[in-house]
């Protein structure tokens, strides 16, 4: 179980890597594109997220309290003014995290997978159960953020990756 979306995410991880090299941190409160969200917006919102997924799959909570609330669903998308992990931070826990949430859904309980997810904001989407919840914060969900970054690169000069 999970294997093709572990698979996709260390493909997603490394992407992200990619992505970030040449970006000095200076750069990741800016929002070149209107309405669009800051790097670090999308480097700790990836981080909580994936948080969420290990305490979904029955472990301890990884990240700050402060960062869930900061830059949580319902936050503004943007650089918060007073919480801003640093680079270094931002890149570990989000090469750490992933990969714990892909081992801990591989060995998860069928019956906790097949439950219905308890997540508010896609309650009425097609993702109904834990499995599909965990399936989409491996691979669509980062894919999404993903893509945001690398518009956010563009517009901020720099070249495709591929």
């Amino acid at each position: 179980m999970f294997e093709t979306e572990a698979t996709l995410n260390t493909f997603l991880l490394s992407y992200l890597n990619q992505s970030l090299d040449d970006l000095r941190e200076d750069q990741w409160d800016e929002v070149p594109i209107s309405e669009l969200h800051s790097v670090r917006w999308i480097l700790t919102h990836l981080a909580i997220v994936a948080d969420m997924g290990l305490v979904l799959l029955g472990h301890a909570k990884e990240c700050p309290t402060a960062w869930h609330v900061a830059y949580g669903p319902k936050s503004k998308g943007l650089t918060h003014e007073k919480i801003r992990p640093t680079r270094e931070e931002l890149v570990e826990k989000v090469n750490t995290l992933y990969p714990k949430v892909a081992r801990a859904a591989q060995s998860a309980s069928k019956e906790l997978l097949e439950k219905p997810h308890q997540l508010e904001l896609l309650r009425k989407s097609a993702i109904q159960t834990n499995r599909q919840l965990i399936a989409h914060l491996l691979t669509t969900h980062f894919a999404t953020h993903l893509g945001q970054l690398s518009a956010i690169r563009r517009q901020m000069g720099y070249p495709h990756l591929f």
